[in-house]
C-alpha cells in the first residue's frame, strides 16, 4: 500500500529527472509555484493540496483525486485530467487551454476568469460551478452538466453544447455566438442580455427561460419548446422560427429589424391592379351611391341650416338698435340720484345726559 509522501520527496525526485509519480499519496502538500511540467500523477491523491501558480503544462492528472485542491493561476494547458475529481477545487484564473477534462467531476468548482479555450469537457459535471467571465471559446461541452452554474459574462463563442444540461444556469450577458446548443436543456435558464447570434438552438428546451434583451439575430430555433419563455426586447431578426408557431407572429415583446431580414423573409410588395379598359363610345357608368364621395356630411349640413335659421348675436343686437332708433325710443341716459344713505345727514344736538335718581328727586322736591 502506498504511503503518504511529502512535497519535498516529490520535488527531489522530479529534480533528478523522474516523472512517474502514479498513485502517489500527496494530500495537503504545498507545491505553490512549483515547476512540474509533464509530470505523471495519474490516479494520485492530491486532495486539499496547494498548487497555486504551479506550472503543470502537459501534466497527466487523469483519474487523480483533486477534491478541494488549489490550482488558482496555475498553468494546466494541454494537461490530461479526464475523469479527475476536482469537486470544490479552486481553478480561479487558471490556464486550462486545450486541457482534457472529459468526464471530470467539477461540481461547485471555482473557475471564474479561467481560460478553457479549446478544452474538452464532454460529459463533465460542472453543476453549480462558478464560471463567471470564463473563456470557453470553441470548448467541447457536449452532454456536460452545467445545471445551476454561474456563467455570467462567459465567452462560449463557437462552443459545442449539444445536449448539455443548462437547467437554471445563469447565462446573463453570455457570449454564445455561433455556438451549438442543439437539444440543450435550458429550462428556467437566465439568458438576459446574452449574445446568441447565429447559434443553433434547434430542438432545445427553453421553457420558462428568460431571453430578455438577448441578441438572437440569425439563430436557429427549429422545433424548440419555449413555452413560458420571456422574449421581451429580444432581437429575432433573420431567426429561423420554423416549427415554433411563430412563423407569422413573433413572441410577445420580441422584434425584428426589417432592413436586415433576408430576401426570402422580406415582405412582397403587391402590384397595383391594372386599369379597366373602357370601350370607346361606351356610356359612362355612374358610380354607386356608396362609392360617391359626399359633398357635405349630414352633421355639417345640419349645423349650416341651423346657423342660417337663427341669426347671430351681433346681428340681433344691431337689428334691435335700429328698431329703437326708428321708434324714437333712444333717449340720453339719465343721471341717477344717489341713494339717501349716501347723503350726509344734518347736524343735530346730542340728547341731554340723564341724571341720577337722587338728583332728580331733589330737583322735584325743591322746585329746582
Amino acid at each position: 500500500m502506498n504511503k503518504e509522501r511529502t512535497a519535498a520527496e516529490l520535488l527531489a525526485a522530479y529534480g533528478r529527472g523522474e516523472r512517474d509519480f502514479r498513485y502517489w499519496r500527496l494530500s495537503g502538500v504545498d507545491l505553490r509555484e512549483s515547476d512540474l511540467r509533464e509530470v505523471d500523477l495519474y490516479g494520485a491523491d492530491l486532495h486539499g493540496a496547494n498548487l497555486a501558480g504551479a506550472d503543470l503544462t502537459s501534466a497527466l492528472l487523469d483519474k487523480a483525486f483533486l477534491r478541494g485542491a488549489d490550482f488558482a493561476r496555475a498553468n494546466l494547458s494541454e494537461a490530461g485530467m479526464s475523469e479527475a475529481n476536482l469537486r470544490e477545487a479552486n481553478l480561479t484564473a487558471a490556464n486550462l487551454t486545450q486541457a482534457d477534462l472529459r468526464g471530470a467531476e467539477l461540481s461547485e468548482a471555482r473557475l471564474a476568469g479561467a481560460t478553457l479555450e479549446g478544452a474538452s469537457l464532454a460529459g463533465a459535471t460542472l453543476a453549480n460551478g462558478q464560471l463567471a467571465d470564463a473563456r470557453l471559446v470553441e470548448a467541447d461541452l457536449q452532454d456536460a452538466d452545467l445545471s445551476g452554474a454561474d456563467l455570467t459574462g462567459a465567452d462560449l463563442t463557437r462552443a459545442d453544447l449539444a445536449r448539455a444540461n443548462l437547467i437554471r444556469a445563469n447565462l446573463r450577458g453570455v457570449y454564445l455566438v455561433g455556438a451549438n446548443l442543439n437539444e440543450a436543456r435550458l429550462t428556467r435558464a437566465d439568458l438576459e442580455g446574452g449574445d446568441l447570434r447565429g447559434a443553433d438552438l434547434s430542438d432545445a428546451l427553453l421553457d420558462d427561460a428568460s431571453l430578455r434583451g438577448a441578441n438572437l439575430e440569425g439563430v436557429i430555433l427549429q422545433g424548440v419548446d419555449a413555452s413560458g419563455a420571456d422574449f421581451y426586447d429580444a432581437d429575432l431578426t433573420g431567426a429561423d422560427l420554423s416549427g415554433t408557431g411563430w412563423e407569422t407572429t413573433l413572441p410577445p415583446g420580441a422584434f425584428v429589424i426589417p432592413e436586415l431580414l433576408p430576401e426570402s423573409a422580406a415582405p412582397v410588395e403587391e402590384e397595383a391592379p391594372a386599369p379597366v379598359e373602357v370601350e370607346e363610345g361606351a356610356p359612362e357608368q355612374p358610380l354607386p351611391v356608396w362609392a360617391e364621395e359626399p359633398t357635405e356630411w349630414p352633421e355639417e349640413r345640419e349645423r349650416r341650416e341651423e346657423e342660417e335659421a337663427w341669426p347671430s348675436t351681433e346681428e340681433t343686437e344691431a337689428q334691435a338698435a335700429v328698431e329703437e332708433w326708428t321708434a324714437g325710443m333712444v333717449r340720453p341716459p339719465v343721471e341717477e340720484e344717489a341713494p339717501e344713505w349716501e347723503e350726509e345727514p344734518p347736524w343735530t344736538a346730542p340728547p341731554p345726559l340723564m341724571k341720577e335718581p337722587e338728583e332728580a328727586e331733589e330737583e322735584f322736591k325743591y322746585g329746582i
